[in-house]
């Protein structure tokens, strides 16, 4: 099942996320790469990125999972 919303979140920026669950209840997470130049490295959390201007959340976030999942 796929269902959409929003929540707001503090931040400087605007940004899109995906919370991926199975019906078991289990969660797909990122973990972040090691690298000191990142937010938060080696940390897990959920997939999505920044908001570009003049783009919809919804545009964001496949965007962000065709680069994070797909490598595209």
């Amino acid at each position: 099942m796929i269902t959409g919303g929003s929540l707001p979140i503090k931040t400087e920026k605007a940004v899109s996320l995906a919370l991926i669950c199975e019906n078991t209840g289990s969660l797909l997470m990122q973990l972040r790469d090691f690298k000191d130049w990142i937010y938060s490295p080696g940390t897990w959390c959920f997939f999505g990125g920044k908001i570009e201007p003049a783009e919809f959340p919804e545009a964001a976030i496949t965007r962000e999972l065709q680069e994070e999942l797909l490598g595209q």
